[in-house]
């Protein structure tokens, strides 16, 4: 079984309880850190930061019982006892801070994803096309376009607006 699966079903094929969850790892909200209270593995102590940086996708994987969890989906099972796909705030996956968390479904997610590697102009939803630059978004599947602009922060501003008219508290206004 792999991260990426449903949640409620990973936790449920291995029996994942909030109480035993505790029982093994202590969670900070302030830091967003995992310490280990009793470590399920040799090699390893209690005291320790439980987790290590999953470089490929960015954020903090624990291992428990044989199985890999984010750390950001456990800290929320730790504090709610639910499992939920979650979305931090700003954007940082190793950022596991309680008050970076929040409820999100895959769209809202998406919503508030970083620029990716390969935008030229590093700004999400602007691209230059001759010497005009093009303000575009992209809402329930379906290109709205914001308008060809001058200057590039013309372009900028317009998206931004667009994001927050759109997109709310999901809005990603830095680039």
């Amino acid at each position: 079984m792999t991260i990426g699966n449903e949640l409620s079903l990973h936790a449920s094929l291995i029996e994942l309880s909030q109480e035993k969850l505790k029982y093994h790892l202590y969670y900070d909200p302030e830091t967003g850190e995992f310490i280990w209270v009793r470590p399920t593995n040799n090699g390893i102590n209690a005291g320790d930061i439980a987790g290590h940086i999953d470089d490929s996708k960015g954020y903090v994987t624990i291992s428990l019982f044989g199985q890999h969890y984010y750390a950001h989906n456990l800290a929320w099972f730790y504090v709610y006892g639910v499992w939920k796909r979650i979305d931090h705030k700003n954007g940082h996956g190793i950022n596991n801070k309680l008050l970076n968390l929040r409820p999100a479904t895959t769209q809202q997610n998406n919503r508030n994803a970083r620029v990716r590697i390969d935008n030229i102009l590093q700004i999400k939803g602007v691209t230059k096309m001759g010497v005009k630059y093009i303000a575009r978004i992209f809402v329930d599947g379906r290109s709205i376009y914001l308008g060809s602009h001058d200057t590039i922060e013309e372009a900028v501003n317009a998206r931004r607006e667009a994001e927050l008219k759109y997109f709310g508290e999901f809005s990603r206004t830095e680039t």
